[in-house]
């Protein structure tokens, strides 16, 4: 109950910070990051599909690949279904002792932007996670908002919770997104955990909690038509589903990360 209070004040206060944003750009700068949802929804019969390849070295050292499909059906709504993977690995500690690590997610969500004259969007959906961490059926929340500031610099604020027995997690991501020339836009976001512990000890394999964070830089490849971006960048996220971006690499181990989106 102390999850879902937050999540509504949180909703409630981004509220009066979102105004309208009109949506004529195939890629609108309060478009996804790294780790966050969009704070708007595919108008109907729109879609985007996105590749993401996430590589750590140190002790993660592991490659996560991703894969999303969303589509507008109208009336504000839009459906996303997230798949990443990785294989299963162990870290081994003094002494001994191994943190099992890697492993699979898989996130259907259903995304809702319920006020026409608010940049605001709320989520619920349901994952399948296969890792060593969790391995149950669990429920997902969330929620976006953004604010644009003039025509080259957005704000996004995107709180989040993963919702298990053993463990709720809950985040507040922060992002920007500020335009650098016709082509070219700097994506940052950052997520520290208010609840709940995402990650091990690589010392002593204790659980903890560790903020996630990363940049890149999306270029808009218009070669390739319209709507059609590739991001190149850093992140110490698993990646973009409710789970993995709420979940760093082990040690805060950084990763190269290459994304691209098709949007139609």
């Amino acid at each position: 109950m102390l999850t879902l209070n937050r999540l509504a004040l949180a909703s409630l206060a981004l509220w009066a910070a979102s105004p309208a944003v009109a949506q004529t750009d195939p890629v609108p700068l309060l478009a996804q990051t790294i780790h966050l949802d969009a704070p708007v929804v595919a108008a109907a019969g729109k879609r985007a599909c996105t590749l993401q390849v996430r590589s750590f070295g140190d002790a993660e050292n592991l490659t996560y690949l991703q894969a999303g499909y969303t589509a507008g059906v109208g009336c504000g709504w839009e459906t996303a279904l997230r798949v990443s993977a990785a294989e299963l690995k162990s870290h081994a500690l003094a002494g001994g002792a191994a943190v099992r690590h890697g492993g699979s997610d898989i996130e259907l969500v259903a995304r809702r932007r319920p006020w026409e004259n608010r940049s605001i969007v709320l989520q619920a959906g349901v994952a399948q996670p296969r890792t060593p961490a969790r391995g149950k059926p669990c429920f997902t929340l969330g929620a976006s908002a953004g604010y644009e500031i003039g025509s080259d610099l957005a704000l996004t604020l995107n709180p989040k919770a993963v919702i298990l027995k053993e463990n709720v997690l809950v985040g507040v991501g922060m992002g920007v997104a500020a335009r650098a020339g016709s082509a070219w836009t700097l994506i940052a976001d950052c997520t520290p955990l208010v609840t709940g512990d995402n990650t091990r000890s690589i010392i002593d394999g204790g659980k903890i909690r560790r903020t996630v964070y990363g940049a890149a830089l999306r270029y808009n490849a218009r070669e390739f038509g319209d709507g059609v971006t590739v991001d190149l960048g850093w992140t110490t996220g698993l990646g973009s589903s409710t789970g993995t971006s709420l979940t760093p690499g082990l040690g805060d181990a950084k990763a190269l990360y290459v994304a691209v989106t098709a949007r139609r």
